[in-house]
């Protein structure tokens, strides 16, 4: 069950999501927008967690990043100075 399945079973609507970009202009995500950049930030926590234990090397954290950018197309994610956690769904 992906995250957009699961909160359409709490009852909360998916059809986009909000992003507050600050002086009331927010950016809208599709379903499929927002299980990319959910996917892609689980599989950056991932190579993270690796590259702390120092199973992957710098070199490689920074190629398999770049993978996963050209595979999930994050809208933020590979954004270092956007945030994105405060995201709401949105009808």
């Amino acid at each position: 069950m992906g995250r957009a399945d699961l909160a359409q079973s709490l009852g909360i609507p998916v059809n986009t999501v909000d992003h507050d970009l600050g002086e009331n202009r927010k950016m809208k995500l599709t379903k499929d927008q927002f299980e990319r950049e959910g996917n892609y930030r689980i599989a950056l926590h991932i190579i993270s967690t690796l590259l702390g234990k120092g199973l992957l090397s710098h070199s490689e954290f920074q190629r398999t990043k770049i993978l996963l950018i050209e595979k999930y197309k994050p809208v933020w994610g590979h954004y270092p100075d956007i945030r994105c956690d405060d995201c709401c769904v949105s009808q």
